[in-house]
């Protein structure tokens, strides 16, 4: 099943405008474990698979460091 753009986009934003212009690791997420990217691109996998509706499922989240260096997570069923 898919989702219009617009509305991931939405979400996904909704998700992100938590980490813009605040320090990492006093965000509750990343109290007790270090805001890695390995551990953002978990922290948005988990928030966004939660805003889903009912049967849409998240593939893979990938958090990106640089142009050329990120982190991607991803469950198996």
């Amino acid at each position: 099943m898919l989702v219009d753009f617009r509305d991931a986009k939405r979400r996904i934003n909704a998700i992100l405008s938590a980490f813009d212009h605040h320090y990492l690791n006093e965000l509750t997420p990343f109290v007790s474990e270090n805001p890695t990217t390995e551990n953002i691109a978990r922290f948005i996998y988990g928030a966004l698979a939660d805003s889903l509706p009912e049967g849409i499922v998240v593939a893979k989240v990938t958090a990106w460091e640089s142009d050329h260096c990120g982190a991607s997570y991803s469950r198996t069923p």
